[in-house]
């Protein structure tokens, strides 16, 4: 049993990737559940108790539902799990039935839902005083051997901080990725704006140019400076958090926050000879919201449109009231389909599938969950509908008045 993560324990120093890491373990995972003739489910995971997340690394025998209710924040590192580590040390090891009344296990039922379990077992390592990592083991049955038992406490503690050092290389590269990615994105409307400086004040004063084409040019010239400052503020709420932002509420028309949008992108769209549609969105009145906020959630809806849209096609905003006075806005196109496990996992951070990636290489997948975390300020949601074929619509929902 656990013979690949024996063998871990003797390249505790060697180089591995935390790819490598996921995939030695989730084969391993998965040859230990076929040896078994009940139901078992595993996960192993790394838990950072300031933001509360829990990043899942391997798991065996976790069905789709359970994987989208941990996406979705359902599974958090909260009190009830710092709490296991009182008195034990680095290392703690807790087994419980499934009708166990501690929080862990009431968290832990709400996650696998129907899907059989008797008994849950936990193995915590404390890496540092914030990080830690995570093993669960969910039996049908409660008399069976324990995988992640107390007799191999050493080989998880070596595995933890293997896992640890990987995860921490990871993250150091993607920081590092994301500077040179951020410095790429601003770099291309600063440099607009500096190579054209002289053109622009000689055009701006010259007797030859008509009044119109001078406010033709200032209002390219502005809408180059909004894309500038909105990806400022994509940095900024992507590594801040938007539950800081004060909202400054005002009765304002959707359609009027849309169009300048559909105009900063034209060029954009133009190169792909994509149509824009948003006949909907025109008589759907006013809602009372943060201007600011939701035009950055628009912006950043249509930005993803374009760049993941075939060409040729037609990027159709609708607009539309409910029964319950909440405002729904959807953004539709054709092209790259989002599939599989990229369904549960587009709006975590920093995460982008394989296949956006071939697509656009400059992406850093920021962008969805800072729209995500702005429209829960605004009390209310953002989410990807199901749809089939090569259809993909993110949809925002907005109450009236937002809070």
């Amino acid at each position: 049993m656990l013979t690949t993560i024996l063998k871990l324990k003797n390249v505790a120093t060697q180089q591995l990737q935390l790819q490598a890491l996921r995939k030695l373990l989730g084969d391993e995972l998965k040859r230990i559940r076929s040896e078994r003739s009940y139901c078992c489910h595993y996960l192993i995971a790394h838990c950072h108790d300031v933001d509360k997340r829990i990043r899942v690394i391997a798991h065996c025998g976790l069905q789709r539902d359970i994987l989208k209710r941990i996406a979705e924040g359902h599974l958090s590192f909260n009190k009830g799990w710092i709490e296991l580590y009182e008195g034990i040390g680095e290392t703690a090891i807790h087994t419980f039935s499934d009708s166990g009344d501690q929080p862990v296990a009431r968290q832990l039922r709400a996650v696998f839902g129907n899907h059989p379990v008797g008994q849950f077992g936990i193995a915590l390592y404390r890496c540092d005083s914030h990080n830690s990592i995570v093993f669960v083991e969910a039996l049908a049955s409660n008399s069976e051997e324990w995988v992640f038992s107390s007799e191999r406490r050493t080989v998880l503690r070596r595995v933890s901080e293997r896992l640890f050092l990987a995860v921490l290389r990871e993250e150091q590269s993607t920081k590092a990725e994301d500077w040179e990615r951020a410095v790429h994105e601003l770099a291309s409307p600063l440099d607009f704006i500096y190579s054209n400086s002289d053109f622009l004040l000689e055009y701006l004063s010259s007797n030859r140019v008509t009044e119109d084409q001078k406010r033709m040019k200032l209002e390219d010239l502005r809408l180059v400076a909004e894309l500038l400052i909105n990806r400022l503020h994509q940095y900024r709420l992507a590594f801040g958090g938007p539950q800081e932002i004060e909202a400054h509420l005002s009765e304002e028309s959707l359609y009027d926050l849309l169009m300048p949008i559909t105009h900063l992108w034209y060029h954009e769209a133009e190169q792909k000879n994509l149509s824009f549609r948003y006949d909907e969105v025109r008589n759907c009145g006013k809602v009372n919201t943060d201007p600011e906020l939701l035009r950055f959630l628009l912006f950043n809806l249509l930005s993803n449109a374009i760049k993941y849209a075939d060409d040729n096609t037609t990027i159709e905003v609708y607009g539309n009231v409910d029964d319950k006075e909440n405002y729904r806005v959807g953004v539709r196109n054709r092209g790259l389909p989002i599939e599989g496990e990229d369904r549960f996992r587009i709006f975590e951070p920093r995460y982008r599938g394989e296949e956006a990636k071939r697509r656009d290489s400059r992406g850093m997948g920021i962008g969805l969950s800072v729209c995500r975390g702005i429209a829960q300020r605004l009390g209310g949601r953002v989410r990807l509908l199901d749809e089939t074929g090569d259809l993909t619509v993110f949809e925002l929902e907005i109450g009236k008045r937002s809070r």
